[in-house]
This record gives structure tokens, sequence and C-alpha cells, in this order.
């Protein structure tokens, strides 16, 4: 009789210590779903908060860009003019060299206005 008494003893305590093992794991379960939406939650905040720099990054940007575009203007508009003196004076097939690399150098600009402006929008 008293092997079955301790035969229930020791089945009792390893069912207790059973449930005690299932229980730390749904504590544990349930603290890493805590966890994971708070990590979640964090992550959302500062997703807007980087959100909100970038649109006044870019702002500023394009406030740059307008006013270096203001400025150099008036210089591009000398050079071009000066440009189109001394293409007026050039052999023929050079003039046709100067006015394909004049268009390629307006492209490869207006590329890069729109490349800036774009990123700032």
């Amino acid at each position: 009789m008293e092997s079955n008494k301790a035969f229930e003893e020791v089945s009792k305590t390893v069912k207790d210590a059973g449930y005690v093992v299932v229980g730390l794991g749904v504590i544990a379960f349930q603290r890493a779903q805590v966890r994971r939406r708070e990590l979640t939650d964090l992550v959302k905040s500062n997703t807007k908060n980087l959100e909100v720099q970038v649109s006044e990054a870019r702002g500023q940007l394009a406030k740059v860009v307008k006013t270096v575009e203001e400025k150099l203007d008036p210089v591009v508009s000398q050079v071009e003019e000066r440009l189109d003196d001394v293409e007026s004076r050039l052999p023929e097939s050079a003039r046709t060299l100067v006015q394909q690399a004049r268009q390629q150098a307006r492209q490869t600009n207006d590329q890069i206005r729109s490349w800036i402006l774009g990123a700032a929008a």
C-alpha cells in the first residue's frame, strides 16, 4: 500500500510539474505576444516620424533647388548666348558637333533636374 501511495504522490508531483511547465509556457507565449505588439506599435510610430522628417527634407530640398536655379539661370543664359555666337562662326561640320553636344547637355540637365525635383516631391 505504501508503494501505491508513494507512486500516487510521485504521479501527482509529475502532473503538477507538467501543469507548471505548461502554465509557464503559456505565460511566456503571452509575454512574447505583448512584446511583439509593443514593437509593432513602436515601428509604426517611428515610421510616421520618419515620413514627416523625409517630407520636411524634401520641401527644403525643393527650396534649395529653386534658389540654385534662380541664381544659375542668368549665368546659363549668358553662356548659351556666347555659345550661339561661337557656334555661328564655326564651319558646318564643327557646328553640327557643337549643336549635338549642347543638345545632349540640355537633356542631361533636364534629367538631373527631373531626378532632383522628383526626389523632392
